[in-house]
C-alpha cells in the first residue's frame, strides 16, 4: 500500500500569501523525508487557494493531488496537521512554529526540495554568470513605506555601483517587484524572471549562488530554507509582536547557520555592507 499525507490546508482567504504557500512546501518536504511517502493529497475548500496550490502541486518530488474536500479515511493515512497540533498556538500555516516542531523532533534541517525541472533550469541558469553570484530581492510594494520592509532603493543602487562588477560579481534580482532603470542598467545587476519561467525557479537559484540579501516577504521565506549564507532586512516596527513570538534566536530561526541571519534593522547602507561582509564569512554552523 502506498504511503499517503493528506494536507487540511484550512487558511482564511485573509491570512493567505505566497509565503504561506512556501511554509507549507516546506513542512511537506519534511515529512516526505521522514514518512517515507508516495502521494500527497492537499484540501482546502477555497477556489483561489486551489489555483495557487495548482502551481505548486508540480513543484514537489513525488505526486501531489488537490481536493476541495476531505473525502478519504482518515484513519487510513497520515495527516497534517496532526490531531496533537491542532487548537494549539502552533496551528497556523503562516507560522514557523511547526517547522521549528519538526526541526527539533527530527533533527531535519528545513531545506526546499524542487521537481528535477525546476531544480535543472535554476541550475542552467547560473552556469552563465559570474565567478561570484548573489540573489537580492528588493521589496517595493504600495504603499512603500519602510516601516513595512520595502527596500530603500538609493541606498541599494549606492551599494550596487560599488560591488557590481560585470563578470566577476553579479546581482540577481528576485521577484516582481518594481525596480527602476538606475539600479537594473547597473553592469553587474540581472534580473532572474527576464529568464526563468517560474518564480519556484527563481527561489531554486538559492543552491547555486554565493548568498542572498533582501528584504523580509513571502519570496524571501523560501530563501531560509537552505544551506546558503543570507541576511534579510525586517523593519524593525514591521510585524514587531509577530517576530517577537516567531523567532526563537537572536538573529532568526535555531536552525538557521551562523550566516544566515534575519536583522531587524532598517536597510542602510552601512547595514547592508556588514551583510554583505557576513554572507561572505567562511565560517558556518548553527545560530
Amino acid at each position: 500500500m502506498q504511503k499517503k499525507l493528506i494536507v487540511n490546508f484550512s487558511l482564511p482567504l485573509n491570512n493567505f500569501s505566497f509565503g504561506a504557500l512556501l511554509i507549507l512546501k516546506q513542512e511537506i518536504d519534511i515529512l516526505i523525508n521522514i514518512l517515507k511517502l508516495d502521494i500527497i493529497e492537499i484540501y482546502s475548500s477555497k477556489e483561489l487557494i486551489i489555483s495557487h496550490l495548482n502551481k505548486l502541486k508540480n513543484q514537489f518530488t513525488i505526486k501531489c493531488t488537490l481536493y476541495s474536500s476531505i473525502n478519504d479515511h482518515l484513519e487510513n493515512h497520515a495527516v497534517w496537521p496532526t490531531q496533537e497540533l491542532i487548537y494549539t498556538d502552533i496551528d497556523s500555516f503562516q507560522s514557523f512554529k511547526r517547522i521549528i516542531f519538526l526541526n527539533e523532533k527530527y533533527k531535519i534541517k528545513p531545506l526546499l526540495k524542487w521537481n528535477t525541472t525546476t531544480f535543472n533550469n535554476a541550475k542552467s541558469f547560473i552556469k552563465y554568470f559570474a565567478e561570484k553570484n548573489y540573489l537580492v530581492h528588493l521589496k517595493n510594494i504600495p504603499p512603500y513605506k519602510s516601516e513595512e520592509s520595502n527596500a530603500n532603493l538609493d541606498n541599494w543602487k549606492y551599494f550596487f555601483q560599488k560591488n557590481a562588477i560585470l563578470k566577476k560579481c553579479h546581482f540577481i534580482l528576485i521577484g516582481n517587484d518594481f525596480i527602476p532603470n538606475e539600479i537594473l542598467n547597473i553592469p553587474g545587476i540581472y534580473i532572474a524572471k527576464n529568464i526563468l519561467s517560474s518564480i519556484y525557479e527563481e527561489i531554486a537559484l538559492i543552491n547555486f549562488v554565493n548568498g542572498f540579501l533582501g528584504m523580509a516577504s513571502g519570496l524571501a521565506q523560501g530563501i531560509i530554507f537552505s544551506n546558503t549564507p543570507f541576511v534579510i532586512f525586517k523593519h524593525p516596527l514591521h510585524h514587531k509582536k509577530i517576530m517577537e513570538r516567531e523567532l526563537n534566536s537572536p538573529y532568526g530561526f535555531s536552525f538557521c547557520n551562523n550566516n544566515q541571519q534575519i536583522w531587524r534593522k532598517e536597510d542602510s547602507i552601512k547595514n547592508i555592507e556588514k551583510a554583505f561582509l557576513l554572507i561572505n564569512q567562511e565560517k558556518n554552523g548553527q545560530v
